[in-house]
């Protein structure tokens, strides 16, 4: 039985509205859909546990057909983003899940990335919530971050744990900024990268390398010294991109190791800036 449709618009003011689509691209026109569509959710046009408009709607107004319509939120269902139901339509994810993440992970696997926007988009993130965490966090933070780091320290010889720890700590560090948009923005950065990993590195990590350059961070934030925890957090992204620029090809390869040209070494109060310098 085909999907019931439904054609109510969400209710409230200022809603950005859906315009037909140009074809711009040789890219598929779903493609192309289900890109206009999270560029839709994005600027809140539905808002998380919300109903997307039917697709008779959304065919009219994109000026597509609803076969089109179909295949795109069969991909945006497949990345996590809405969730649909045979009778009741497709819903942008509640806010009880980490939708913007979802979002970002979607919109990464649509359109694609370069591998060094990535790791400066993850640098410039991993350094400006440090500084953050040192002028924010709370005792429960830090009990949150020290756990984090024992850990860590005492997983060195066991890469799985080790990496759920390092992400314990970073994911502690990123609520410690009382700011859940940054924590939600790591998360989906997060997720992007380490997809490239896991297809690119080998699990023959140092552990205990990357332990070493947790200490001062967690140092840092403890003494309220954003700008020691900005640095500290620099140097350990550096590190990272070094060790994917080594593992990078080609131009993606080029491109990593002239960005940590740049940041490395740039104090960490510059580095959001620099980042913006052609």
């Amino acid at each position: 039985m085909p999907e019931q449709d439904h054609d109510e618009q969400p209710h409230g003011p200022h809603r950005p509205a859906l315009t037909p689509l140009v074809r711009a691209t040789p890219e598929p026109v779903a493609t192309e859909v289900t890109r206009r569509l999270l560029d839709h959710l994005v600027v809140g046009g539905v808002h998380p546990g919300e109903r997307l408009p039917g697709e008779r709607q959304l065919a009219e107004d994109l000026g597509v057909n609803r076969a089109t319509v179909r295949e795109a939120i069969k991909t945006l269902s497949f990345l996590g983003v809405v969730d649909v139901h045979q009778s009741r339509g497709s819903y942008l994810r509640g806010p009880d899940s980490d939708v913007l993440a979802a979002v970002f992970h979607a919109t990464s696997a649509v359109t694609g990335h370069r591998l060094v926007d990535i790791v400066e988009t993850r640098w410039c993130l991993e350094v400006l919530i440090a500084q953050l965490a040192a002028q924010r966090r709370t005792d429960e933070d830090l009990a949150h971050l020290r756990a984090a780091l024992h850990r860590m320290e005492q997983t060195r010889h066991d890469t799985a744990s080790f990496e759920d720890a390092d992400v314990a700590f970073h994911s502690a560090l990123a609520r410690s900024t009382g700011n859940p948009i940054l924590n939600s923005l790591l998360v989906g950065v997060r997720s992007v990268m380490f997809a490239w990993i896991a297809r690119h590195i080998p699990t023959s990590t140092s552990p205990s390398r990357a332990y070493a350059d947790h200490v001062p961070v967690l140092a840092a934030v403890e003494a309220g010294d954003a700008r020691a925890a900005g640095e500290a957090m620099g140097t350990h992204m550096a590190r990272a991109a070094r060790k994917i620029a080594t593992n990078a090809v080609g131009e993606d390869a080029a491109a990593v190791r002239d960005l940590v040209q740049r940041m490395a070494g740039v104090p960490a109060a510059a580095a959001a800036a620099d980042a913006q310098r052609p």
